[in-house]
C-alpha cells in the first residue's frame, strides 16, 4: 500500500511539474534554424530548402547538423518534433523567441 501511495504522489508531483525551458536553457535555434525546420515540416527536402532560400545545399546541411548535435538526436524527425516541443513551451511561458516568416 506504501508502495501505491508514493507512486501516485510522485505522478501528481511530475502532472504539476512546471515543464517549460529554463532561462538559462542553450538549445536556442536561431531564425535561418527555425525556418529551415519550417520548410523541413512542410516536407521540403535540403536541395529544396537550398533552392527556397538562396542558399548552398552544405549551408542547408551544415545548420541541420549543427542543431541535430545541440538537440541530441540521430532523425530529423526527432529533430523537428523537439523544436516543435520547444517551441509551444516557449510560447506558453513568454512571446515566442524565434518567430519565422516564410511562404509557403
Amino acid at each position: 500500500m506504501a508502495a501505491a501511495g508514493a507512486v501516485g504522489q510522485l505522478h501528481t508531483r511530475i502532472q504539476f511539474a512546471d515543464s517549460r525551458p529554463s532561462g538559462t536553457d542553450t538549445k536556442n535555434v536561431d531564425p535561418e534554424g527555425a525556418t529551415f525546420l519550417g520548410w523541413i515540416a512542410d516536407g521540403k527536402t535540403m536541395e529544396e530548402m537550398a533552392d527556397l532560400e538562396g542558399v548552398k545545399y552544405n549551408s542547408v546541411h551544415s545548420k541541420i547538423e549543427t542543431l541535430r548535435k545541440r538537440f541530441e538526436v540521430h532523425t530529423i524527425a526527432h529533430l523537428t518534433a523537439q523544436a516543435i516541443r520547444r517551441e509551444t513551451d516557449l510560447r506558453i511561458s513568454s512571446p515566442a523567441p524565434w518567430e519565422y516568416s516564410r511562404e509557403c
